[in-house]
């Protein structure tokens, strides 16, 4: 995983931390190294005599485990994940080119086929609409979106759209005095 992290670190829209040296050095050398993340910190709770039934060196565990924890604890996938409400299509898809080598490294072939799609999406020409869609979606509250279920948002507009015109008549018409 630290490898991968590594990797993922040259990518220029994947904003990792990479792992505090000490730590890496420690997963690299060591056998409890090859355990993930969540074991690494269940280890780093147990007593010395329990843990020396697992690790060959608990001070080292210790050492380079323990005072790392909330690195080790915040490392979750939101560095891979896609902005929302979506970016443009031409830096979509410039970003998807990015993911699909790294990702595909880790990800199941679902996954990339996922983000393949969703990037010759982001060369279409229905993306930018879609996107536009999102864009407002995104901006409404629940009560915004109940308003255009029901179908009333239309209606508000419609005497919005009255009101207006009226209002710049009697402008018009003041100007004119």
């Amino acid at each position: 995983m630290f490898a991968f992290l590594d990797r993922a670190d040259g990518t220029p829209f994947v904003d990792v931390d990479v792992p505090p040296t000490d730590l890496a050095e420690y997963v690299k050398t060591h056998a409890a190294g090859e355990e993930p993340p969540a074991t690494l910190l269940e280890y780093a709770d147990y007593t010395n005599s329990k843990l020396e039934h697992y690790v060959d060196d608990p001070g080292a565990l210790r050492t380079a485990v323990a005072v790392h924890r909330t690195y080790l604890e915040r490392l979750d996938g939101e560095p891979l994940t896609l902005d929302w409400p979506p970016k443009p299509g031409d830096e979509l898809a410039y970003e998807i080119d990015e993911l699909v080598p790294l990702v595909g490294r880790i990800a199941d072939d679902d996954t990339v086929a996922t983000l393949r799609s969703v990037r010759e999406l982001a060369r279409s020409d229905e993306y930018e609409r879609l996107r536009r869609a999102a864009e407002v979606r995104h901006a409404l509250d629940d009560p915004d979106l109940a308003l255009i279920e029901r179908g009333e948002a239309a209606n508000r507009v419609e005497t919005a759209e009255e009101t207006r015109s009226l209002v710049d008549d009697v402008l018009a018409e003041t100007e004119r005095e």
